[in-house]
């Protein structure tokens, strides 16, 4: 964990001069803790399943309709 969050934040400085949004993992999906939820890691609990890849869909779509909502788009 410790790890990942260095990597993280060495990203979101990168992504910040760039000027592009990084998209955490939707809190749904990460226990308490912050690790990757049992309910969305395939066979190893570093990747994900699909449960995930479906998650993770679902609140990029719902950025983008909110964004053509307040006129964003």
């Amino acid at each position: 964990m410790k790890f990942w969050t260095l990597q993280t934040r060495v990203l979101e400085m990168l992504c910040d001069d760039l000027g592009v949004e990084l998209m955490m993992p939707p809190a749904k999906a990460v226990d308490r803790r912050g690790f990757l939820a049992r309910d969305f890691y395939a066979n190893d609990a570093t990747h994900a399943n699909h449960f995930y890849g479906e998650l993770l869909l679902r609140e990029i779509e719902t950025r983008f309709t909110e964004d053509k909502t307040r006129g964003e788009a």
